[in-house]
C-alpha cells in the first residue's frame, strides 16, 4: 500500500469494504479508524452501527465530525482509514463553515498526512456523475465535494474508483 491511497464512488459501491481489503497484512494490526459520520437520523445510525461491527475490534476509532487535523495528529498507528470526506463535508457546512476555510482545511490536512509515517487511506463520495440538484444547499455541497476530492487526488500517490464493488485504479 502506498502512502496516501484515496478511493471514491457512489453510494454503497463498496469503498470501505475495499479499503479494509487493501490494507497491508503487515500492518493490520495497527490500525485507526477515524469516523467522520454524525448519528443524524435513523439511516445513519443503521450505517454507523454496520460501519462498527464490519472493522476488528482491536482497531482504534477516533470519532471526529469536524476537525481531521486534530484527529490525523492524535494517531499512534502504521495505518489510519478517514471514512468519509463526504460526511465530513455535510458537517462543516451544517456547521456554517465558510467554503474557502473548508478548501484550507483539506489542503491543511493532506499537506499534514503527506508529511507524517502513517499510510492513510481516505474515502469520499464521487458526486459529480449525479444530476444537478435543485436545492442551493446540494449544489453548493456537490461543488465543493468535487473540489476537495481533485485536492485530494493531487497529494494522493493512489486513487482508486469503485463501481458495484470492483475497483478500478485511476492513479
Amino acid at each position: 500500500m502506498k502512502k496516501i491511497t484515496f478511493i471514491l464512488g457512489g453510494i454503497r459501491s463498496g469503498k470501505t469494504h475495499f479499503a479494509y481489503q487493501i490494507i497491508d497484512k503487515k500492518t493490520r494490526h495497527s490500525v485507526t479508524y477515524i469516523a467522520t459520520g454524525l448519528p443524524v437520523d435513523k439511516e445513519i445510525k443503521r450505517r454507523i452501527k454496520l460501519h462498527i461491527a464490519s472493522r476488528p475490534k482491536h482497531w482504534q476509532t477516533i470519532e471526529e465530525p469536524l476537525d481531521l487535523l486534530k484527529a490525523i495528529n492524535k494517531i499512534k498507528t502504521h495505518v489510519a482509514i478517514i471514512d468519509c470526506i463526504n460526511f465530513w463535508l455535510s458537517n462543516l457546512l451544517r456547521n456554517k463553515t465558510i467554503s474557502e476555510n473548508i478548501l484550507i482545511k483539506t489542503e491543511n490536512l493532506m499537506k499534514t498526512i503527506r508529511k507524517n509515517n502513517i499510510k492513510t487511506v481516505i474515502i469520499s463520495n464521487e458526486v459529480g456523475l449525479m444530476l444537478v440538484p435543485e436545492n442551493k444547499l446540494a449544489r453548493k455541497f456537490q461543488e465543493l465535494l468535487g473540489k476537495i476530492n481533485q485536492l485530494i487526488s493531487r497529494y494522493s500517490d493512489t486513487v482508486y474508483f469503485l463501481i458495484a464493488g470492483n475497483p478500478v485504479k485511476i492513479k
